[in-house]
């Protein structure tokens, strides 16, 4: 650890695990070590930012970046959100800029048009520890940086002005009232904080809160499975979710999934 941040190696496009101290959401940032003993703040870099949780772990695959060169550019951001400048094909991050952030530089190539959009995500507390991340764009501010001069950096300033909705994606509140541990899917997806890989496990008796839906999302085709029970049972409620709500959702101490029930509350109710 250097400076509260952790550095550490790892070889071409091989696989970054995360163990960290709090579940919270780190940036991590790599860039080719050759290039960078060689260029310094020119070496091409390697954006993302992930969730950290004790329970749920999180493996990043590394690999090469484009934003890289004689260019510089620098961001500001004015608001409380992260912010991540995506390519407009949305198939890389230039940069990952934190809360309240100035003066983050990468380098960029000369006489290079970069489209991008702006993605601005916000944590939320469930219970004191973060559970969610919820990321809103508003593609009309779309933009194109381009350097043509060494000496002369294109700066992106970003305020709260920027910000397009500052609404909260559906999440789900399962109350599972079984003696069993039950697995969760969602379109055939298990769900996990926000992320559609690995599983998310409810044990017996126990309460989670699952991040990770979208609006419009429909509670009829969340599944429930268990080892001990004969066949996997959804939700029979035909419910659409929306915006600044929480589903939750009570699976009974029997077997019967009919009686499997959801009840939509603010979500103010569940975030600190």
């Amino acid at each position: 650890m250097e400076g509260g941040n952790y550095i550490g190696t790892v070889s071409s496009l091989g696989d970054v695990k995360v163990r960290l101290p709090e579940e919270k959401f780190y940036t991590i940032v790599a860039v080719d070590k050759r290039n960078y003993e060689e260029r310094q703040a020119q070496a091409s870099q390697f954006n993302t930012l992930t969730y950290y949780s004790n329970i749920q772990g999180y493996t990043v695959r590394v690999s090469p970046s484009s934003t890289y060169g004689g260019g510089n550019w620098v961001f500001n951001n004015n608001t409380s959100f992260w912010v991540q400048i995506k390519k407009t094909d949305l198939s890389q991050n230039f940069a990952v800029i934190a809360p309240n952030a100035a003066r983050v530089i990468i380098p960029i190539a000369l006489d290079t048009s970069y489209d991008y959009y702006v993605y601005f995500s916000k944590e939320l507390k469930y219970n004191g520890k973060v559970v969610a991340l919820v990321e809103t764009t508003d593609r009309s501010q779309a933009n194109t940086a381009r350097v043509n001069n060494s000496s002369v950096p294109y700066t992106t300033t970003i305020t709260m002005g920027n910000v397009p909705n500052n609404s909260i994606k559906p999440a789900v509140m399962v109350k599972n009232l079984s003696n069993k541990s039950v697995r969760v899917n969602y379109a055939n997806q298990q769900k996990t904080n926000g992320s559609a890989d690995g599983d998310f496990v409810v044990v017996g008796g126990k309460n989670e809160l699952i991040s990770g839906f979208e609006i419009g999302d429909n509670t009829n085709v969340i599944e429930f499975s268990a080892v001990a029970w004969t066949e996997n049972k959804k939700v029979p409620i035909d419910m659409s979710m929306q915006a600044n709500k929480v589903y939750e959702i009570t699976i009974p101490s029997s077997e019967n999934a009919s009686g499997i029930t959801v009840t939509e509350v603010a979500a103010s109710i569940y975030y600190d």
